[in-house]
Formats: structure tokens, sequence, C-alpha cells
């Protein structure tokens, strides 16, 4: 390694250009794959293709066809039931009609109402939209009460709103985008808006397509942002512009190999891969912070411009490529994970820090030879850092005991506290307060009782059997017994409402012979309109049946606890093909993948490191020693996300692992320094002391700007990315001040032991 070491610097040195030209043709091989990066922000971004849970959802679709609704709601101050909203109802329902890619539009003005008299079987309209003047609400009522079709599912119970839900073409196992749907859905409702009526767009639908939005809009934002950040930083830091533009042309080059290789290895952006530019940023910009401190300190050390550079490369050379590979190691922890997305990224952002090294010394190396400053500068008077440093470990020994008793008391409260986190992968909380999205839900559930939905698919051999159809009855019943679940929609509600008015049979009764359902359902759609049948409800194949959950439950833990239940007594039944699926299901779906994901991920990372920092720093001792102030800031930055009450979602799994591989960073220049000066015979204190006077300004420097790029995340829109950079950050601060007070507080204490011994 020290050969490979000492040609590469001098190559840099006495031939910038050849690596120079080297590294920007190696550069080009990855610019043809930006063209194949494409973009999936659907649930398929976080399943693999085989899947378990993706097939099964394949099959609902396959049978029932796609379960992404939109909903228009209009809202009115005092009722929707009167003639003029009616009929603004009415006009939507037939411009929406018109869309290539809707097949189904549900509304109370193109709902039959199923009835009989004395004579014959009427299937009427339940709003007759030819003579709106003459409409009756207390006759509406009267025929929707009781009617789950309509009541609190298309209008509320106190008037004020009603819904019209609309369903998409079915996409089949692809991962196609709604946005040109939703633009002409959003044409219509701009067309029909008015004074008096608030009407928007909301829904699943919509989902997807609110996600890529706010992905690049908050690209659009932070990438220039970050890249400003450090600009301003660097030059602060540094004062000399020409090397800070050298250093962010470098750290971009980073994310074109990045960018690259994810095309070609066909990883599709997602919203947690968005944030990969962001991070891979903020992380390259440590080895370069690395190398321009170094080079200018040697400049004011009245080194030449070539040895101040040739010095940098040198000292920092082993130093940057190890925590280079300990942070990759890192991101390539989640290469494994079941979640495609997080999968994706780790491998995307692992490579990416290794091109970051690679391109420090092989791009900024030589540019800061060619165009770095020639030694006129920074010939300034020397700071007294050496005079701090040595008050420094003075307050240090003092107090060493009062910073090991407070770091303890911190680390057990906040260890205590990790008990109370609890993950919530909601897709209807990802998006800001005053979101579009959020506000639609808002008004949504002021009026309906359940904002969300799940569907439960029961394959069989005969849908249209009594028997298996009974068995339907006993889960539905049972499921509607639940406070938490609304209401339930099954082909059941409709046989049973055909069955009374047809066969008058008691209310709420299922025929006990298949002839009489299925002639019941044949005459019931013989009466529907065009787009209107019930293939939605029963298979085209009458080989399964659906069954729609209204429920008001939205974290993670309650969904999954009742999904189940929901199994375990539809096997109870001899429903044991039954099975829960559903958008909104399959991202809650994910969470056991999330726990596994974080087990397996910081299990490789702290092996991984931990023989790193043994081999590196040739000491069992030191190299657990290094652990601490790593693994410390975890446990107390989890500890306050807990006492904040937040919940854990798919990005902030990321943080223990990405923040071990970070933080070490400045472990591992802390130790290799201090063990380089106890090498050559400095006491502890001394020692402690050159390494807080060299190494602490750059450890300073580097965790300063990683934790501003970080954070700069939180202004991103999409939450999960927001406590990403939010816990990032504050983690990374914690563990910069356990390098300055832990770490050689410990080292104090154990020279201390020693002697005694």
């Amino acid at each position: 390694m020290s050969n490979f070491k000492n040609k590469l610097i001098e190559w840099i040195i006495q031939k910038p250009y050849k690596v120079l030209l080297g590294n920007i043709f190696f550069l080009t091989l990855f610019l043809p794959g930006f063209t194949l990066i494409t973009s999936d922000f659907s649930y398929r971004a976080w399943y693999s293709d085989g899947d378990r849970l993706l097939q099964q959802y394949d099959l609902f679709e396959s049978k029932f066809g796609n379960d992404d609704s939109l909903i228009i709601g209009i809202e009115h101050q005092s009722s929707v039931l009167n003639p003029k909203t009616l009929k603004k109802i009415d006009q939507i329902v037939n411009d929406l009609w018109k869309i290539k890619k809707i097949i189904r539009v549900d509304a109370i003005t193109n709902f039959d109402h199923l009835s009989s008299d004395e004579e014959e079987i009427v299937i009427l309209p339940l709003v007759d939209t030819d003579n709106l003047e003459n409409f009756n609400k207390r006759d509406f009522l009267s025929k929707i009460s009781g009617d789950k079709l309509v009541e609190s599912y298309l209008v509320s119970k106190d008037e004020k709103l009603t819904v019209i839900r609309i369903n998409l073409r079915p996409i089949f196992k692809q991962s196609i985008s709604n946005k040109e749907t939703i633009s002409e859905v959003k044409e219509v409702i701009s067309r029909h808006q008015d004074s008096e009526h608030n009407i928007f767009l909301t829904g699943n639908g919509t989902f997807i397509e609110l996600l890529r939005e706010i992905t690049f809009s908050d690209m659009s934002l932070l990438i220039p942002l970050v890249g400003i950040l450090f600009t301003l930083l660097l030059f602060l830091i540094f004062k000399d512009f020409k090397a800070v533009l050298l250093t962010i042309v470098t750290i971009f080059t980073s994310n074109i190999i990045m960018g690259g290789s994810a095309g070609f290895l066909g990883q599709a952006l997602n919203t947690i891969s968005s944030a990969s530019p962001v991070i891979l940023l903020t992380v390259a910009v440590a080895d370069t912070v690395h190398i321009l401190t170094v080079y200018f300190y040697g400049l004011k050390q009245k080194m030449s411009h070539v040895d101040a550079l040739k010095y940098s490369l040198d000292k920092n050379f082993i130093p940057t490529l190890l925590t280079s590979i300990t942070t990759a190691i890192g991101f390539f922890s989640f290469s494994g994970s079941l979640i495609k997305s997080l999968s994706h990224m780790g491998i995307q952002i692992g490579i990416g820090v290794i091109a970051a090294w690679i391109c420090t010394y092989g791009i900024l190396g030589p540019l800061m030879r060619l165009f770095g400053d020639k030694g006129h500068l920074h010939q300034k008077k020397k700071h007294s850092s050496h005079s701090f440093a040595k008050i420094y470990i003075n307050f240090l020994y003092r107090y060493k005991r009062s910073i090991s008793l407070f770091s303890l008391f911190l680390f057990c409260a906040c260890f205590y506290g990790i008990r109370y986190l609890e993950i919530n992968l909601d897709p209807h909380v990802q998006f800001p307060h005053e979101h579009v999205f959020s506000k639609s839900m808002r008004i949504f559930k002021r009026h309906f009782p359940s904002t969300t939905q799940a569907e439960i698919m029961i394959p069989t051999e005969n849908a249209k059997d009594p028997l298996f159809l009974a068995k339907v009855d006993k889960l539905q019943n049972w499921l509607e017994a639940k406070d938490y679940i609304h209401s339930t929609i099954s082909i059941n509600d409709i046989i049973k409402k055909v069955n009374h008015v047809v066969f008058l049979d008691p209310p709420n009764t299922l025929p006990d012979n298949e002839d009489r359902i299925g002639q019941g359902l044949l005459f019931y759609t013989l009466g529907l309109p065009p787009g209107r049948d019930l293939n939605n409800r029963l298979s085209l194949s009458n080989d399964a049946v659906r069954i729609t959950i209204n429920w008001e439950l939205i974290k993670t833990k309650d969904v999954m606890d009742h999904m189940t239940l929901i199994k375990d007594k539809a096997v109870e039944l001899g429903l044991t093909t039954a099975f829960v699926t559903g958008k909104t299901p399959l991202f809650h779906s994910i969470t056991p993948y999330v726990v596994e994901s974080f087990i397996e991920s910081f299990a490789i990372a702290l092996f991984m490191i931990t023989i790193i920092l043994i081999l590196v720093l040739k000491s069992v001792t030191l190299g657990l020693l290094a652990l601490i102030p790593n693994l410390y800031p975890l446990a107390i930055s989890a500890g306050l996300f807990a006492f904040s009450g937040e919940y854990i979602d798919v990005a902030t799994v990321l943080v223990a692992s990405i923040c071990l591989s970070i933080a070490v960073d400045d472990s591992i220049h802390f130790l290799v320094e201090f063990r380089k000066s106890k090498d050559l015979g400095l006491s502890t204190h001394n020692a402690l002391e050159k390494v807080f006077a060299n190494t602490a300004p750059s450890l300073i420097n580097t965790t300063t700007l990683i934790a501003i790029g970080f954070g700069a995340l939180c202004l991103a829109d999409y939450l999960p990315n927001v406590k990403f950079g939010f816990l990032t950050s504050l983690t990374l601060i914690i563990a910069l001040i356990a390098d300055l007070f832990i770490l050689p507080a410990i080292l104090i204490w154990l020279d201390q032991a020693k002697k005694t011994l």
C-alpha cells in the first residue's frame, strides 16, 4: 500500500495533466448511463419482482382491476343535496367519461336505485338529472338509508360533502404515471369550480403523481442549495475562492459516476433515492476538506505549494481511504435489503462514496497542482492553536469525571427511551401539513368517518356457491362489528338487496341456492348503465370476490395487527385462500422488511467497521475504543427521537448504519494521529494536545459541513427525507461532541489506569 500511495502521489505531482485527463475520460464512460435513468414512485419501487405480497396484489389487480381511485370531493357549506349542486355533479360526471383512461365513475347522480311495487321490479336513477327542479331531499335520504354503497360512501351523513369516485384503467405490473389523466381531471375541476362549492381532488390515484412532483421539486431546490451552501462555507473556512471552486467541481463529479452507474444498473429514481445526490455531495466534501485543511496548514508552515500539496495528499491518503471504505460499507450494507428502493439507494451511494475518493485524488489533486495557491496568500501568522489545545486538554483532565458521569447518565436515559420507538409507514403522513394532499385529506376526514381502505381478496372455485358466500358474509359481519371499521362492501351487499327486492326474502338475507343468486345478479346487471357492471366485486370468471374495508386505522402497528387478525378469522371460517391487499396495506406491509433491513445493515456495518478499526489501529483496545464515540450518539439521538413522539419510517431506518459509517471518520483521524504521536514517545497529555492542535480543526470543519448538508434535507417537502436529514445531522453533531469530549476522556482514564497498575 505504501508503494502504491507514493507512486500515485508522485504521479499526481509530476504528471497532473495525464492524471486529470485519465479521470475525465473515466467520467465520460458514465455519462451514457444518465440516458437510461428511469423513475418509479409507485408501490413497486419498494418490492422486488418476486415478492409474495406484490404477487398477491398483481393477482388482485388481474381479477378486479386497479384499486387506484381518484376522488373528487364537492363540499358545500349547508348541503350538497340541492338542484344546483346535483346539476354540477352530473356535468362533472359527464365530462369525466370523456377522459381516455377512466373506466368507471361512481356518483350519486349516476347511481341506480332498486325497488319494487306490487306489479314489477323497478330500477331507476337515484337522482333524476332530467328533472332536478323537482328533487326531493327527504325522498333521497329515505332511499339511501342503510345503503352502504351510497351513505357515508358517496355522500356524507352531514350532507356537506359528496364524492365522485373514479376508477382508472389497470396498469398490470407496470409503473405507469397517471399524470396525463390527473391533469385532465384537474381541468374538469377548474371548469366547474365556483364560489359556492369547494371542489378538490384526492385519492390513492393522486398519491404516486404527488410523490413524483414533490421529489423533483425537492431535488431542484436542494441540489443547487447544498452546492451554494458548501461554496460559501468552504470560502469562509479557507478564504480561497479558487480552491473552493475546484472542490465544488470535484464533489459534483462523483455524482456523475453515481448517476451513470444507477442508469447502467437499471435502478429507477424514487422518493428515497432522490436524496442520494445531496447525501453524496455531503459525504464527498469530507475528503476534500481534509485535503485542503492540511494543504493550507502546510502553506502556513512556509512549505512551497508543491510540498504542501504533497504533504496533504500523503498525510490524508490512508485516513481518507479508510473512511471512504467504512462509509461505503455503511451504504452497501443495505444492498441486501428486501426493500428494493433502499437496496438501490445503498448501492448507488456506496459506489458514489468510492468514486468521491477517486475524484478527490484523481481530479482535485491534479487541479490543485495546476491551479492551486502558489504559497503567497496564506503565509499568515500562525494561530495559537497549540495554546488553545493545551488549555482544552487541561480542562479535560480536570473535569474528566464530570464529563464521564454526565455522558453515562445521558446515555442511560436515552437508551431507556429507545423502547418507545415505533414504526409508522402510513403513506398519507408523508406530506407537509399545508400540502394540497394533506389539506384535502383533512376535509375528507371532517365529513367521512374513514379515510383509508384495505381489500380482502378471496379466491375460490365458484364464487356463486351459497356455502362460500355464507362464509364471506360471516367474515363481513365480523369485520363490521369492529369499532375501527366503519363499513365494508362486497358482492353480498348487492345479492342481498336483489334477493329482498326481486324474490321478496327478508332484508339482509342471502339466497340458499346458486340458481337464484345467478338470476338475481343477471337481472341486476341488465339494468345497469355501461361502465357500472359488477366485475369490480365479482371476477369475470366467477373465481374470486373482494371485500372493501373502510376503516380509520392509520398507524402501521394497528394496520399490521388487524391484518393478521383478519387473516386468522378468514382461516377459522374456512376461507384459507383469503388475503389482505391494496395499495395502502402494501405500504404498511414493508414493516418487517424495514426491521430486517435495520438489523442486517447495522450488523454488517458494525462488524466490518470494527474489523477495519482493529486492523488499522493495530490494537483491539483502540479499535473497540473507537466504537464508543460512534455508538454513543446513535443511542442519544434515538432516545431523543423517541421522546419527541416521532415515528420511524423507511428513511429514518437508514440513520444508524449511515451515521456509524460517517462518524467513524472523525474517530479514525483522531486515533491515527494519536497513535502516531504516542509512537513518537509523547505522553498522553502531549499527544492529545497535538491531536487537538493539528487534527481537531479539520474534524470540526468536515462534521459541520456534513451536518449542514444533511440538515439541508429539512427544507424538503417529502417528510421522511426531512426526518432523515434532521436525525442524521443531529447524530453527527453528537458524534463530534463525543469525539471531542468522551473519546479523549476515555484515553485519559486508560492512561491513568495503566500508570496505577
